[in-house]
């Protein structure tokens, strides 16, 4: 059964009164301390998009009523935020393709591993019998060209071979 004594709050109740002014006043204690840098940003942002250069749009957001800082923050804040719409590279962005495609890469290892290796290995085993084979065939069709074996035997004082017609004659 539900607990009777009053510390015991259940969490559907509203909030009583009391509490609904604790409330009130923290919410009055709380300092705005932003100012109304938003349509500022929009409009760098725009600006730079737009191929206007950093100084300009400064000098601008100065002319508006800002203080130099805050318009170098705002103009910062609006290059940062438009690097992607201007084709800026950044470390960052070339460093996490190249990590993803580091995790890819070794994600794809063991279909290489089980899958390509033995197919790579089996498919240079046929690429090297049949280059044999084009080899031997090759060594087939060469015409076979009398060599000059009898006059190197007699230069060297050898009696050239009879044949066996002229032995029985």
């Amino acid at each position: 059964m539900l607990d009777s004594t009053p510390e015991y709050v259940p969490t559907s109740a509203p909030p009583t009164a009391e509490a609904a002014g604790q409330t009130a006043e923290a919410l009055a204690q709380v300092i705005d301390d932003t100012d109304d840098r938003g349509p500022a940003a929009r409009w760098a942002a725009n600006e730079l998009r737009h191929g206007r250069a950093f100084e300009a749009v400064s000098t601008d957001l100065v002319g508006q009523g800002w203080s130099s800082e805050v318009a170098d923050e705002i103009v910062e804040a609006a290059r940062q935020a438009t690097r992607d719409d201007r084709g800026v590279r950044t470390r960052d962005a070339v460093a996490l393709g190249a990590e993803r495609r580091y995790r890819r890469t070794l994600a794809n290892v063991r279909w290489f591993a089980f899958g390509g290796l033995p197919a790579l290995l089996f498919a240079a085993r046929n690429l090297f019998i049949s280059a044999k084979g084009v080899r031997d065939a090759r060594r087939r069709q060469k015409p076979t060209v009398e060599p000059a074996e009898p006059a190197r035997r007699q230069a060297r004082g050898f009696e050239p071979i009879q044949s066996l017609e002229d032995r029985r004659g």
